[in-house]
C-alpha cells in the first residue's frame, strides 16, 4: 500500500490541489486525503474508484500493480 500513499499524493500536487480541495472534488473529508497520503488510513472500494475516475488512472495504477502505461510491474 506504500505505492497507493505516493501516487495519491503525487497526482493531487501534479494537478496543483491541496488535500481539501481535492476532498471537495471526490466528496470525502479531507483529513481522509490526508490520512490515505501518510498511510494512517487505508481507503475503501468507493475511494480507490473515486480517485481512479477523478485522476483518469486505473485503480491498479494507484495499488502500483502497474505503471502509468499499463504495464504490469
Amino acid at each position: 500500500m506504500h505505492i497507493f500513499h505516493s501516487r495519491v499524493k503525487e497526482l493531487r500536487e501534479e494537478r496543483g490541489l491541496t488535500q481539501a480541495q481535492l476532498s471537495k472534488e471526490i466528496n470525502f473529508a479531507s483529513n481522509h486525503i490526508s490520512q490515505w497520503e501518510t498511510g494512517q488510513k487505508r481507503t475503501s472500494f468507493e475511494g480507490l474508484c473515486a480517485l481512479a475516475k477523478f485522476f483518469d488512472v486505473t485503480i491498479d495504477y494507484l495499488l502500483g500493480i502497474e505503471d502509468q502505461f499499463g504495464n504490469k510491474v
